[in-house]
């Protein structure tokens, strides 16, 4: 039994939106933005399709 709290979808929407914050700014977003930024990345990765999704795994893991 998986005893982690998040799903699937907000766990790989939390890691790409860790990836963007690095990749696309040096600033220190405040909380809110990063709220507001996590709500849209969950939003579009429950509408990517199967082959999007690993392609963004793919895309993460190349950065990271």
């Amino acid at each position: 039994m998986n005893s982690n709290p998040f799903s699937y979808n907000e766990i790989l929407a939390i890691v790409d939106l860790v990836v963007g914050i690095l990749k696309h700014t040096r600033l220190e977003p405040d909380a809110e933005h990063i709220r507001l930024l996590g709500i849209n990345q969950v939003a579009r990765i429950l509408e990517m399709t199967y082959p999007e999704k690993i392609s963004l795994i793919k895309e993460v893991v190349e950065f990271l």
